[in-house]
């Protein structure tokens, strides 16, 4: 029987970054979920039962993505989050990953980089 497309969500704001995202891993055999704020974020959360890996932005409308890492911990707390951003503090980042992220990826990024890490985080979770 062959294994079911892995299930991602992206929460990013930016609707070109959102969409080439969702292309790209779609491309790539994802079953893409995606959301634009954290309200959208909770939402999609709450009605999907499990994501087998989350591409988290930090700053959105609404929250960022520190508001949502808890929430994400509580309810999956297997599921790895990749946080994806722009920032460059480098306290910050330590912060997402103190606060539950599995790795920090700054934009811009490369997608082939990008899907190499969502493979390797969803490999060690299986």
């Amino acid at each position: 029987m062959p294994q079911p497309h892995p299930h991602v969500l992206i929460v990013e704001d930016e609707k070109p970054v959102r969409n080439m995202l969702r292309r790209f891993l779609t491309l790539n055999e994802y079953e893409v979920h995606a959301a634009a704020d954290f309200t959208e974020a909770l939402a999609t959360l709450l009605d999907h039962s499990h994501f087998d890996v989350i591409l988290l932005d930090f700053n959105f409308p609404g929250g960022s993505g520190l508001d949502l890492l808890p929430f994400i911990q509580k309810h999956s707390p297997n599921t790895p989050v990749i946080m994806v951003s722009a920032e460059h503090d480098p306290a910050l980042i330590q912060s997402t990953l103190d606060h539950g992220a599995s790795e920090f990826i700054q934009k811009p990024f490369n997608l082939d980089q990008l899907l190499h890490c969502m493979e390797h985080h969803l490999h060690q979770a299986s």
